[in-house]
């Protein structure tokens, strides 16, 4: 694991620090929780960078106003096609 230097403005490590958290942790969490939100890792991808589980992961998530699952609305229902197609007889 590789260590980075980060300069962190005075109003936003006053921000951090009020949460009583370890501020290299928060700013962790913050990557790894944008980085999901934007898809550029999976929830599985994005718990093991933070040491959990997908679940405690979700939770997290959820504690911060994230989304847990990003699918719009179209995925959603190619899904159910999918679905429906490959499984002919559990639609009736």
């Amino acid at each position: 694991m590789e260590t980075v230097q980060v300069e962190v403005n005075d109003d936003l490590l006053k921000i951090l620090d009020a949460e009583n958290q370890d501020v290299s942790h928060q700013l962790k969490l913050w990557t790894v929780m944008a980085l999901y939100d934007k898809g550029k890792i999976s929830l599985g991808k994005a718990a093991s960078i933070l040491g959990l589980d997908k679940w405690d992961f979700a939770d997290v998530l959820n504690e911060h106003g994230y989304p847990v699952f990003n699918t719009s609305i179209e995925d959603l229902q190619k899904d159910i096609e999918y679905i429906r197609k490959k499984y002919p007889d559990e639609n009736k």
